[in-house]
């Protein structure tokens, strides 16, 4: 079995054109059996970009097995979702639907298992936790930018405010949750035990995908605070302690999320964390069994 893991698709954003194109390519030759997209399958989290990026998967291989987790782009609201007050959780759930019809799991709602290999795993979120001696405080990293009394405006209007912030994190605009960050980030992790409970004995290794990262060794900081401010949304120090309370049955832990070529893991506390975000052009993340 031949196992194919890429992350961060972003369809249809032309800056990852290159890389989907590949992937398509790929898919084509039928050299792979299954698929597992690690987060972010969508650009700006639209119903109709995630299903026209599965029918082209599906156009290029009917038999691939494909599972994806959600990455934050796929919470995002768009317009008419915001002004009609839908929350983020409850929007994701109409993804679960066009999933089925082209027979693609969302692991965040369940469980993969593939012979003797079992694939758990959700969106994981981010909690601040990365960066926590910064001298930021928790209202700061909820408005999602670092630069005080400057506001944070939608990028697709038009402002001429001399105070708009210089940089801010997409999440606090696009995303909203009926519940605090942190709880989300605890909502996962739950879940995440929940589901190698209910398959450890049923495999010989269970693998766990996140989107957002589960390790602050893990991140390249800068050493400027402003820069580093927006580690904060990479993820969060309890996706990593979760996952090495179940070390003895964990083969490998797969994330994507963090745009950074240089970054692609290592093994910590005995477990083996692998970033799967990198171009197909400069290789791919391959399993086999």
């Amino acid at each position: 079995m031949k196992i194919l893991m890429v992350s961060d698709t972003h369809y249809p954003d032309l800056e990852h054109e290159g890389m989907r194109n590949e992937l398509f390519k790929v898919l084509k030759r039928g050299i792979y059996d299954v698929l597992i997209i690690a987060g972010d399958v969508t650009a700006s989290g639209l119903y109709v970009e995630y299903e026209r990026f599965f029918k082209i998967l599906r156009k290029c291989s009917k038999d691939v097995i494909i599972a994806h987790v959600f990455g934050n782009h796929e919470f995002w609201l768009s317009k008419s979702q915001k002004r009609k007050k839908l929350d983020s959780i409850k929007k994701v759930k109409r993804f679960y639907d066009i999933a089925k019809a082209y027979d693609v799991v969302i692991l965040d709602f369940e469980p993969l298992v593939l012979d003797d290999v079992g694939f758990v795993g959700n969106v994981g979120w981010y909690d601040y936790s990365f960066t926590i001696n910064l001298p930021f405080n928790e209202e700061d990293y909820k408005r999602g930018t670092p630069y005080r009394d400057c506001i944070i405006v939608d990028k697709l209007k038009s402002y001429s405010f001399e105070n708009i912030a210089p940089e801010w994190h997409n999440d606090a605009i696009n995303v909203q949750l009926p519940f605090d960050n942190k709880d989300f980030v605890s909502k996962n992790i739950e879940k995440l035990k929940k589901d190698i409970k209910k398959i450890k004995n049923k495999v010989e290794e269970v693998n766990v995908v996140f989107h957002h990262v589960p390790k602050r060794e893990l991140i390249n900081f800068s050493g400027n605070e402003f820069n580093d401010f927006f580690k904060a949304y990479d993820g969060s120090v309890k996706l990593g302690e979760r996952v090495e309370e179940f070390k003895e049955v964990i083969g490998k832990v797969y994330f994507g999320h963090v745009h950074d070529l240089n970054l692609k893991g290592g093994v910590i506390n005995g477990v083996n964390y692998i970033c799967v975000y990198r171009s197909l052009r400069r290789g791919v993340v391959e399993i086999k069994w």
